[in-house]
């Protein structure tokens, strides 16, 4: 399988069926590894070795920073939910006057 990677954005924009079509000048047709896992697609990265060949590669921090993201969404999720269940059992004037009652506690 061969996969297009944009140098501009650092990213793969898609799978290559055809490599005759012509390409932006940023874009590069690479094979991808043979361990390719498309649900890692954001953690690759374009590098060339020192005979100038181009591959892709899982950059580390690349997926330490997928990682990270993706555990502050479930965080903010699960806070999300915890909120929401607290304000069901609130009046809603009450939750109206949280800003002030913040603003006095100062």
């Amino acid at each position: 399988m061969k996969l297009a990677f944009d140098t501009q954005t650092g990213s793969i924009s898609g799978m290559v069926h055809d490599q005759s079509l012509t390409f932006a000048p940023h874009i590069v047709v690479v094979d991808a590894p043979a361990d390719y896992d498309e649900s890692k697609i954001n953690d690759y990265t374009y590098v060339v070795d020192e005979e100038g060949k181009g591959s892709l590669v899982i950059d580390p921090q690349a997926a330490l920073s997928t990682a990270k993201t993706r555990k502050l969404r479930a965080i903010r999720t699960h806070f999300d939910a915890i909120m929401q269940g607290i304000k069901a059992t609130v009046a809603a004037y009450e939750i109206q006057t949280w800003d002030t009652q913040r603003e006095e506690l100062v």
